[in-house]
């Protein structure tokens, strides 16, 4: 074992008690907190923005399925389309 990874075993309870406590503390959940392990990982900004587009590429996607799954059942249609075009949802101003 090569000093540095001795470190790592020798941090890792410390990194256990940390995570119980940013999880009660923040209200994270196992998932995030995970991803929050992930990106510990990172160590580029690079790497950090390869990352970012693949989340945004995953949450597009399940848009578009989502809005594919909709218009199949009907639920979305070229007139709902039109219709949310002309709405008008601005938050009125008292002067």
């Amino acid at each position: 074992m090569r000093a540095n990874e001795e470190k790592v075993v020798f941090l890792q309870p410390h990194i256990t008690i940390i995570s119980k406590q940013m999880t009660q503390n923040l209200g994270l959940n196992k998932a995030q907190m995970d991803f929050l392990r992930l990106l510990a990982h990172f160590t580029k900004e690079e790497e950090v923005k390869e990352l970012n587009d693949l989340v945004c590429e995953y949450y597009a996607r399940k848009v578009d399925e989502e809005m594919d799954r909709l218009w199949d059942e009907g639920k979305w249609s070229e007139e709902k389309i039109e219709e949310t075009l002309k709405e008008h949802l601005r938050t009125p101003y008292n002067a």
